[in-house]
């Protein structure tokens, strides 16, 4: 099981990337995660247009997670109005920024319909304003912001960006696996991921599954590689504090 980022430190030719994920066999991942920007309760913003017309203040981590990359992104290349306050030690110290005042808004990913980040809406805590990949989060009950892009670079980089977070936690094996032996492995990872007594001692442990198929996480990989060049220095511009 390896990172995420893998993929796009390899795309975007990171110092000392010395693997082609593209060769890489894909397994499967357990998890299905998406990023959103959240609003606290008492904030005036309640639609997309609000940050095209008045500046909310976000909190960030700092440094190249994707926390404090994705607000950066949404001001550079979409023109939305954040002022983003960054050096909080983790997005929970941001969430209570919020609480106090401090910061109105954050991106922060969200797991399953099981997620914690749930009981932020159920409780009235948090409202989500969008979310950052292509297709809607069903139970979320908020638009994607893709459904708002003006054009096709923004709907690129966007889509290069929001790639990572969808490999979820994603297995693999080494290149030069026979290819029925990976099926196999596939098939098996499917069928753990529905297996009852599986998923009954990963809720017990707290873990969320929301699982995706080798060939999906496969097509993502295959994705991200085909991305232009241009594209790709683009997204690193754009999501780079000035």
């Amino acid at each position: 099981m390896v990172s995420r980022n893998m993929t796009d430190a390899a795309v975007m030719g990171l110092p000392n990337v010395r693997f082609e994920p593209g060769r890489f066999n894909w397994i499967g991942s357990p998890e299905l995660s998406n990023r959103v920007l959240w609003v606290g309760a008492a904030s005036p913003f309640t639609k997309v247009s609000d940050l095209f017309e008045r500046e909310l203040i976000v909190g960030a981590p700092g440094g190249a997670q994707g926390v404090t990359a994705a607000p950066i992104l949404l001001k550079n290349l979409l023109g939305m109005k954040l002022k983003i306050v960054q050096g909080y030690r983790s997005p929970g110290d941001v969430v209570l920024a919020i609480a106090r005042g401090e910061v109105f808004g954050l991106v922060n990913s969200i797991g399953s319909a099981e997620s914690a980040r749930r009981a932020w809406i159920a409780s009235g805590q948090m409202r989500a304003l969008f979310n950052m990949e292509p297709a809607r989060v069903p139970w979320l009950g908020a638009p994607t912001i893709f459904e708002f892009l003006k054009t096709e670079e923004q709907r690129q980089v966007l889509t290069f960006f929001s790639n990572n977070v969808l490999l979820g936690r994603p297995l693999m094996a080494p290149p030069g696996v026979p290819a029925d032996r990976i099926a196999i492995l596939r098939r098996a990872f499917d069928a753990t991921m529905a297996d009852a007594a599986f998923l009954k001692e990963a809720a017990s442990m707290g873990f969320e599954v929301a699982p995706k198929t080798g060939e999906a996480i496969a097509a993502l990989v295959a994705a991200a590689i085909a991305t232009p060049k241009d594209i790709v220095k683009k997204a690193e511009r754009f999501a780079t504090p000035e």
